[in-house]
């Protein structure tokens, strides 16, 4: 017992750390603010990002910016081929939280999204979390291009 008083700061930290273990799933979201996300267990702060149908996290730069949503398109979407077909895979784009639409898709984007075997849907940043949560818990494939700032 005196060795628990003497290293609190250990039991302290033990007890954060298996918190933060239950409260942020695997292959999902668990803390979720504006700046701030918590995906697969792995913080996210400062990036925008993309999560591909496999569960990869692949950090982005600001997405509000036309020439990054051509780069997140051709580098990090493109990579990734539909195999179901006559099956499109959701793929949700958070355009920010708060209600504030700070990251607009142009036609020609979702357009090609729709080509590749995804249907894109556009919605605030928390709504995109809460839907890729509930296919992901349910082991269905799905996407999500997420604006944190």
């Amino acid at each position: 017992m005196d060795w628990l008083w003497k290293h609190k700061l250990v039991l302290v930290l033990g007890i954060v750390a298996v918190a933060y273990w239950f409260y942020n799933p695997a292959d999902r979201f668990g803390y979720v603010r504006k700046g701030l996300i918590v995906y697969n267990r792995i913080p996210v702060a400062f990036f925008d990002c993309y999560i591909d149908p496999d569960g990869k996290l692949f950090l982005e730069s600001d997405l509000s910016v036309p020439n990054n949503q051509n780069y997140w398109f051709e580098q990090h979407f493109s990579n990734y081929q539909n195999h179901t077909p006559n099956t499109a895979i959701p793929l949700y784009i958070g355009t920010g939280f708060d209600g504030a639409k700070q990251f607009h898709p142009n036609e020609e984007m979702l357009r090609k999204c729709r080509i590749r075997g995804f249907e894109p849907a556009i919605m605030s940043s928390g709504a995109a979390i809460t839907r890729f949560n509930g296919l992901r818990q349910q082991q269905k494939k799905c996407a999500l291009l997420l604006k944190l700032h």
